[in-house]
């Protein structure tokens, strides 16, 4: 009886693996991604870094093409390598990002506009390395936003336009953006990004969204400057009617 049992369990075995094979073939002549088992549903992006697109890494790219239908830098987009200094900027990699996006047909994400790191070394400060003021950085934001936005206005479809700039401990994190302009820096970045391109979907960006008082304060932030766009809505619509 045990003989039989394991030459049973055999043949079983051999069956199950013959259909596995036959499933690993098929999958193998599949030429459809994850994007396209999902197209209904949602879309499946990924990061594409520097090199891959300056040394045109056809396998990496090829495998991007056909997985995913959304994609976004790694860096490319960061201030520091696309803008590192007040009157030159760094387009090549971010060209050719957005050039793979559309011929692939990506819903492309750019990232990121304004953010406490990476950045340009002197971008806090003047010429004679002393802190910047305030309207001095806000001029150096509108140019950095209003040029980047506007240069790929219809093409990148999302921005995130503030980066990790709330923590639980503190509400605001304590970086130079809010030790020289205050909490109205957030205001004023999304504010420049609908100005340059208004057909843009704007997005704050950050993690542990799971810690509580890091998700309520930026619901609450959210809800106030809704309700501010409201009330001046509200006031645009009165000074119509009159």
């Amino acid at each position: 009886m045990e003989r039989r049992y394991f030459i049973r369990n055999t043949i079983l075995t051999a069956s199950a693996i013959a259909c596995l094979k036959a499933n690993a073939i098929a999958a193998l002549t599949d030429s459809r991604g994850l994007k396209d088992y999902f197209k209904n549903d949602f879309f499946v992006g990924t990061a594409i870094g520097t090199r891959t697109l300056l040394q045109n890494d056809r396998e990496m790219l090829d495998l991007i093409a056909n997985e995913f239908n959304a994609i976004t830098t790694e860096n490319a987009l960061k201030w520091g390598p696309v803008h590192p200094a007040e009157n030159e900027w760094n387009f090549d990699v971010p060209d050719k990002f957005v050039e793979f996006g559309k011929k692939n047909n990506m819903f492309i994400q750019g990232h990121v506009l304004v953010w406490h790191s990476q950045g340009p070394r002197n971008l806090f400060v003047d010429e004679g390395g002393k802190q910047i003021s305030k309207d001095a950085l806000l001029k150096r934001m509108e140019n950095h936003i209003s040029t980047l936005v506007d240069r790929y206005k219809g093409k990148i479809n999302s921005w995130d336009v503030v980066n990790e700039s709330i923590t639980p401990e503190d509400g605001f994190r304590k970086s130079k953006w809010l030790e020289i302009v205050g909490p109205e820096f957030m205001k004023r970045a999304f504010h420049l990004a609908h100005e340059a391109d208004p057909d843009a979907h704007l997005i704050y960006n950050d993690y542990g969204m799971d810690n509580s008082k890091r998700r309520d304060f930026v619901v609450d932030l959210v809800n106030k400057y809704k309700n501010k766009v409201s009330q001046f809505m509200e006031l645009e619509c009165k000074d119509i009617i009159i």
